[in-house]
């Protein structure tokens, strides 16, 4: 064995001399100039930042986990969370090689596996999960998922919108025959130029590793990719986010929004035919916490009844004013009008004034405005300097939060604090707006920024969600500038939930009305089959 294998070793050998010799006097003759250490400094460097990357693109993982690479119109509620948490997991497994994807049948028994695990999480008490989907989201979804490819293929593959299935045959077998013809290429130079030829096929050797690398991690990314992607679907088909038509979803309106019109007496008729699905801000506070005064300084004109005793029984819509409208009718506010701060949004804003709670019943008082809680995408809750107690507004929101965390399917609205009649702490007279309540100077300002510390810390509440106002006509401040920049914000996060209602809403509502219409036209095609 060690004959046969002797000939090669003395031809490697005397093949590599010249290579030898070159790093012997390339060496010496950096030694000579002083740049040996230099070029061995580099070298270590260099080979060190390559064997860094390398680690790092080997053992980085996806950013998946930590957010969807897809995202969805309608936000993401913990049970989708829980989810994407499994199609995160077999993704991994898969790009780790752990799950074999080398095959048809391999492919197929991991799409029937991640549709079992996604459909587990949403129907986890049915036996067949995976079946608990409507025929026409499946169709719809396969029209999504061909879109797709068809998106992919035409964008990212060059030559995909001239080049014929056969010429792609073609392609396939002239590469065959390219691959033969270097191959005897490389076989026929070697007795011509020996140096030479071992230097290309050393060249290509590590070409090869190193492409050979590459295309194994782009591989391993592609079918994680796939795998996510998926995923996506799954979750997107058996949370019911995929509609049979999307422009009938356009021109429909959700029973809340069509409550909200209805809550609206003034505007009912105005824009019950042009509106599209509104967003609900629902403004909730203890009684006499000045949540009416607050409705008419963000409006800008007086709508909401205030008075001395609470005035608010039942809920009542008011129209937020878009970008360059007028206040709609009353009285303009003292602090200007609401048209240059207005929320620019392509759906109208509505605000919500709502019936007090307090410290007798807050279990009743919850369960009376829970209807309007889970059909609003922002809350306000209005808490008085002028009352030092928060434990109703406490039990409150402690009741919300215990509601949604006992239906992950719901995403929470966003909740925003207004500390409302600030101007009445100490010193009282002291009233020389504005303030900067980030960095308060003076004993008005210290007491206004240690209120909104102490809302912060009672509510658990973060301190950039909380809003300091005076909504006094004569004295308003920090109405525009302040709380309607913090409701503005709050919306476009919130827009996901408005999506979501609108969509369930759809569904709820389309589906007895179809049902009637298939049964109602189920005689005449009947007949029709009939008769042919």
């Amino acid at each position: 064995m060690k004959s046969a294998w002797l000939p090669w070793i003395v031809i490697a050998a005397v093949y590599a001399v010249p290579y030898l010799l070159l790093f012997l006097f390339g060496g010496l003759w950096l030694w000579e100039r002083g740049y040996l250490w230099l070029y061995l400094g580099g070298l270590v460097a260099l080979t060190a930042a390559a064997w860094g990357m390398i680690h790092y693109l080997r053992t980085s993982r996806s950013a998946a986990a930590d957010a969807w690479q897809f995202p969805t119109p309608y936000g993401r509620s913990p049970l989708d969370d829980r989810a994407w948490e499994t199609v995160e997991g077999i993704a991994s497994q898969v790009e780790q090689g752990e799950i074999p994807l080398d095959s048809p049948e391999a492919a197929k028994a991991l799409l029937l596996r991640l549709l079992e695990d996604v459909a587990g999480v949403y129907h986890a008490g049915s036996r067949q999960a995976m079946l608990q989907v409507p025929l026409p989201d499946v169709l719809k979804l396969v029209e999504r998922v061909t879109a797709d490819l068809r998106t992919v293929v035409s964008e990212k593959i060059p030559g995909s919108h001239v080049l014929t299935i056969g010429d792609w045959l073609r392609i396939r077998d002239w590469w065959r025959v390219s691959q033969w013809a270097w191959f005897l290429y490389r076989l026929a130079s070697i007795p011509l130029s020996p140096g030479s030829s071992l230097f290309r096929e050393l060249r290509t050797f590590l070409l090869q590793r190193a492409t050979k690398a590459s295309l194994e991690e782009t591989v391993r990314r592609l079918k994680g990719y796939a795998v996510r992607r998926a995923g996506y679907y799954a979750i997107e088909l058996y949370t019911g986010r995929i509609t049979p038509d999307d422009k009938e979803l356009d021109r429909f309106v959700s029973p809340a929004g069509r409550k909200t019109l209805d809550q609206a007496e003034s505007l009912r008729k105005a824009h019950a035919a042009a509106c599209r699905e509104p967003f609900r801000v629902l403004v909730a506070s203890q009684k006499k916490a000045g949540k009416s005064s607050l409705v008419n300084a963000l409006l800008g004109s007086h709508q909401a009844p205030v008075d001395a005793v609470p005035c608010t029984e039942g809920t009542f819509a008011y129209r937020l004013p878009k970008h360059g409208e007028p206040p709609a009718g009353g009285m303009a506010s003292g602090n200007g009008t609401a048209g240059s701060s207005a929320v620019e949004t392509a759906a109208d804003v509505f605000l919500l004034d709502t019936p007090g709670y307090g410290d007798d019943a807050p279990e009743a008082d919850f369960q009376r405005l829970l209807p309007e809680i889970r059909e609003s995408d922002v809350i306000i809750i209005v808490c008085s300097a002028r009352n030092a107690g928060r434990k109703a507004d406490r039990e409150f929101l402690s009741l919300i939060r215990r509601h949604f965390a006992q239906n992950p399917k719901e995403i929470p609205p966003s909740i925003l604090v207004a500390g409302t009649c600030i101007d009445q702490l100490r010193p009282m007279p002291e009233w020389n707006p504005p303030y900067d309540l980030d960095h308060p100077a003076g004993a008005k300002a210290t007491a206004m920024a240690a209120f909104l510390r102490t809302l912060a810390d009672d509510l658990e509440v973060p301190r950039d969600r909380i809003c300091g106002i005076c909504a006094a006509a004569d004295r308003e401040w920090n109405v525009r500038s302040g709380l309607r920049s913090l409701v503005e914000q709050a919306i476009r996060e919130a827009d996901p939930r408005r999506r979501r209602r609108h969509l369930y809403g759809y569904r709820r509502t389309t589906g007895r009305s179809r049902i009637l219409r298939q049964v109602a036209a189920l005689p005449s095609d009947l007949f029709r089959l009939l008769r042919k």
